[in-house]
This record gives C-alpha cells, sequence and structure tokens, in this order.
C-alpha cells in the first residue's frame, strides 16, 4: 500500500471497479483503490459488499464486527475517518 510518509492514501491506478470477479482483484481494489478514494471511500468499498456481509476484522472481538452491509458501511465511514492520514 502507498501509505506512511509518502502522505495520505491513494489509489494506485484509479479503477472504478475491479479488474475481474476474482477474489484477488476484487481484495486488491477494495483496499488499494475504492478505500483509499479521496470521496466517498467507504461508499465505494461497501458496494462490494453483500447484504448479509460480514466483516471479520481480526483486531475487534467476534461480538464487535459488523454483521450486514448496513453495519459493515458504518463501520468503514469510522474506520476511514479516523485513520491517521485524514
Amino acid at each position: 500500500l502507498n501509505s506512511g510518509d509518502a502522505g495520505p492514501l491513494r489509489p494506485e491506478f484509479g479503477l472504478a471497479q475491479p479488474r475481474t470477479r476474482r477474489a484477488e482483484d476484487v481484495v486488491r481494489y477494495l483496499w488499494r483503490e475504492a478505500f483509499c478514494a479521496e470521496e466517498r471511500g467507504a461508499e465505494r468499498t461497501a458496494l462490494e459488499y453483500s447484504e448479509d456481509a460480514i466483516y471479520e476484522d481480526m483486531t475487534y472481538v467476534e461480538e464487535a464486527w459488523p454483521k450486514d452491509l448496513k453495519e459493515v458501511k458504518k463501520f468503514l465511514k469510522e474506520t476511514k475517518k479516523n485513520a491517521p492520514e485524514n
């Protein structure tokens, strides 16, 4: 990822969507493109999640994991807002 001393996270290639639906491409898009977007990063990322998504973040106890799309969107927005670069 393009972070650290280089300043805030920025998309690497400016993709509007994953290159393919392969897991590798979707994950790369989520964390190297959509989430890093200056505008609507969390919303763009959430578009790739299903309505019944469970966001398993190993830095939190299981009870704190977002367990549907509404909770995932909220979690992503809070994460983006609280990122040190912002």
